[in-house]
């Protein structure tokens, strides 16, 4: 849905629309700033090859989940 290009990844391009998609019901004046895109990519691009694979995004929605208590694993 994101991955516009197809091509595995999300890049610094395609970042903001998956941002404001997904703060959209929690604040629908959201709007993604360049600084957004720049930490969302310094937290979840792990390997710093400016790209978010999607290994890494998968780190990271995990790690939230479990951070707001949610058991993934049991």
């Amino acid at each position: 849905m994101f991955d516009k290009d197809n091509s595995g990844f999300l890049t610094e391009q395609e970042i903001p629309l998956m941002l404001q998609e997904t703060y959209k019901d929690i604040n629908p004046n959201y709007s993604v700033t360049p600084d957004d895109v720049k930490s969302y990519m310094r937290l979840v691009d792990t390997d710093g090859n400016g790209k978010v694979t999607l290994d890494e995004f998968e780190t990271i929605v995990l790690a939230s989940l479990e951070k707001a208590g949610i058991k993934i694993y049991e």
